[in-house]
C-alpha cells in the first residue's frame, strides 16, 4: 500500500518496512525520514538513500540542494566542498573550476597576488617585487632606496608599474646617477 503525507511517499513492501521516497536535496538515511542533504552535497535524484558530494571543482553552501556550484576563478574546492578555498597569496588562478591548491599558479614576478586573486596586479609604483635575488614578493614590498642629496633625503622611482628589481628604481627627474651608485642633483 502507498501513503502521501507532507510529500513524502510511504510504501509498505513485502516484509512490512516501511521505504520513503524523498525529494530531490534530501536523502533517507534508513530511519523512515526525509532529511536534507548537508552543504557540500547533494541528491539530484528523487528516492535518494544517500547525498553525494560535490565532484573537485564544484561547491555548494546550501543544505538541500540539487546541483553543485563551480568554483570561481581565484579560489578551488576539494571534493565535498561547501565553499571555495581562496588560492593563497603569491598565487592566482585565472580559470574556474581548479580542484585544489595546484591549481592555482605562481604569481609572476613584479606582480601582486593576495589570497584569491584571479588576476596578478603589477607592483605598484616606487616599489618592486623582488629585491635584490628577483624572487618574487607576494607583497611587492620591495621599495626603492633613498639618496641622501644637498635638499634632503630622496626615494628613486620606478619607471612605472610591475618593477621586478631593485635595480629597476631610478633617480628622479633632474637627478642622475653617480659612479658610486648614488642619485645626484644634476
Amino acid at each position: 500500500s502507498v501513503t502521501t503525507m507532507q510529500n513524502i511517499t510511504f510504501e509498505r513492501n513485502v516484509t512490512d518496512e516501511v521505504m520513503v521516497s524523498c525529494e530531490r536535496g534530501e536523502f533517507a538515511p534508513g530511519s523512515g525520514m526525509c532529511l536534507p542533504c548537508s552543504p557540500g552535497t547533494i541528491a539530484p535524484e528523487a528516492g535518494s538513500s544517500m547525498c553525494t558530494d560535490c565532484a573537485a571543482g564544484k561547491y555548494q553552501r546550501q543544505k538541500g540542494q540539487t546541483g553543485c556550484v563551480d568554483s570561481p576563478p581565484g579560489s578551488y574546492c576539494e571534493a565535498g566542498a561547501s565553499a571555495p578555498t581562496f588560492c593563497p597569496p603569491g598565487t592566482y588562478s585565472a580559470a574556474s573550476k581548479a580542484c585544489d591548491a595546484t591549481g592555482c599558479g605562481a604569481c609572476p614576478r613584479g606582480h601582486l597576488c593576495g589570497a584569491g586573486v584571479s588576476k596578478p596586479g603589477p607592483c605598484p609604483q616606487g616599489t618592486h617585487g623582488g629585491g635584490r635575488s628577483g624572487r618574487s614578493s607576494v607583497l611587492c614590498m620591495g621599495t626603492c632606496p633613498f639618496d641622501t642629496t644637498p635638499l634632503g633625503p630622496r626615494q628613486r622611482v620606478t619607471r612605472g608599474v610591475g618593477t621586478i628589481f631593485v635595480s629597476g628604481c631610478v633617480c628622479q627627474p633632474e637627478f642622475y646617477m653617480s659612479a658610486a651608485g648614488n642619485c645626484v642633483e644634476c
